[in-house]
């Protein structure tokens, strides 16, 4: 029970001292506060008080310097705002510098296109007046040419050869052709040249063999077969050709 009063006792002297410390520091603090409120007008007195925050009424010069420095937070705050916006203005107009120049280069490159085939362009109208010039020419040529024959010979026997004639439309269309005949000439006993007439054909139609009478083939002493086998060797135009 002793141990227990003990620290009672303590507990409650701890308490006191505690109490008599705060009413002794508020007491200081108001002997303080009435000291100052009642010292001479010195300088430095109304400095301390406005640093320490202590405000009196018609305390201009503090109040004057509490607006300075508030002014001047806020300037140095609007400044770093003002850097952070010229910051960020100037990287969004190197980005659209740059972008300006891309386009720029795409429009020099597209005009430099646009050149190109305009010289390609008058080159190709160049080239094509020459050509019509030039089928011009020729329309004239084939208006002044005529038709034309080549001829084509194929041994048979006895010396005597199968000719084969091709009639073209002219010089400039040289290779369309109008009509084909293949014939022999055969002499005969007198020594007269006889010529016999194999077949014919025209562009898009069959060949057509030509009728060889009894008394024909018996001047130049011809078989039938003979006939048929001589018309094999006539050399007639493709269709192509």
């Amino acid at each position: 029970m002793s141990k227990l009063g003990d620290v009672g006792s303590g507990i409650v002297d701890f308490a006191t001292v505690c109490a008599v410390g705060c009413v002794t520091a508020s007491v200081g603090v108001l002997v303080l506060f009435n000291i100052a409120r009642s010292l001479p007008n010195d300088p430095i007195w109304p400095e301390l008080r406005c640093a320490v925050g202590i405000e009196f009424q018609g305390d201009d010069k503090c109040f004057d310097k509490k607006l300075s420095e508030g002014l001047s937070k806020m300037e140095k705050a609007f400044q770093l705002e003002m850097q952070e916006r010229q910051k960020a203005f100037d990287l969004r107009e190197r980005d659209l510098d740059a972008m300006i120049k891309k386009r720029n280069d795409e429009i020099a490159g597209l005009e430099g296109r646009g050149k190109a085939l305009e010289g390609e362009k008058a080159g190709l109208d160049q080239k094509r007046a020459e050509l019509a010039k030039q089928l011009g020419k020729l329309e004239a040529l084939e208006k002044a040419s005529t038709s034309f024959n080549l001829f084509k010979s194929n041994v048979f026997k006895r010396g005597i050869k199968v000719e084969t004639g091709v009639e073209y439309k002219s010089f400039v269309r040289h290779q369309e052709w109008v009509t084909a005949w293949c014939y022999v000439q055969v002499p005969n006993d007198q020594g007269v040249t006889i010529s016999v007439q194999l077949a014919r054909k025209r562009p898009g139609q069959a060949v057509k063999q030509e009728t060889i009478s009894a008394a024909e083939l018996a001047q130049i002493r011809f078989t039938a077969a003979e006939m048929e086998e001589a018309t094999g060797l006539c050399s007639f135009p493709s269709e192509s050709s």
